[in-house]
């Protein structure tokens, strides 16, 4: 997805054989949450070839109709997902303190006991990102998560650069219900490409 945007918004030619790579390549991942994601991209940048794909989508649909439902509307995933915050309801609200409240417990991992306590008893770590920010880093953590991002999205939006203030808006504040990218590389790496991308616009826009 980061390739996709740094190609909407630097590359002179857009839809050059490269892009359509990484299209179908993010298409085999069969993942949901990148999926959901290309489609708030492409309705910022092009929402021509966002029309292209849903009618390429509903003719598949129409086609391989049972597959598609079963993976589209596959359960199971987001069952697991809610399973895997048993943990971090025993461990971050059954077992604190106010401090604990307040700072969170250091790391993102559950001890054994309450391991021994939930069904995914294999994952000792957090999947969603905001449940995880509260039991490592506590309330104050959630704060100055919002604060940050707040701020970086208004500099985006003074140094008017709105696309990519509707995209910071998307990974900061929906893309986390799915994952935990605040402990991954490629969280920190889109951080420092958008305000790459932000300091190019302004320069090429003094030009």
């Amino acid at each position: 997805m980061l390739w996709i945007i740094l190609n909407f918004e630097i590359s002179e030619r857009k839809y050059g054989w490269k892009f359509f790579l990484v299209i179908l390549t993010l298409l085999l991942t069969l993942n949901r949450s990148s999926y959901l994601f290309l489609l708030v991209v492409l309705t910022i940048y092009n929402r021509k070839f966002l029309w292209f794909c849903l009618v390429m989508f509903v003719a598949a649909f129409v086609l391989f109709y049972e597959e598609i439902t079963g993976f589209v509307f596959n359960m199971s995933t987001l069952e697991s997902r809610s399973e895997l915050l048993q943990g971090f309801y025993i461990s971050y609200w059954n077992q604190n303190s106010f401090l604990g409240y307040l700072f969170g417990k250091g790391n993102n991992f559950y001890e054994p006991e309450v391991v021994r306590l939930v069904r995914w008893q294999e994952r000792p770590d957090i999947e969603n990102g905001y449940a995880m920010l509260l039991h490592t880093y506590g309330f104050l953590g959630i704060f100055g998560y919002v604060v940050s991002t707040f701020l970086l999205m208004t500099y985006c939006y003074v140094k008017k650069c709105y696309k990519l203030c509707l995209i910071l808006l998307f990974y900061f504040f929906a893309t986390q219900f799915f994952t935990q990218e605040f402990v991954t590389n490629i969280f920190y790496l889109f951080i420092a490409s958008i305000l790459t991308l932000i300091k190019l616009k302004n320069e090429n826009n003094r030009h």
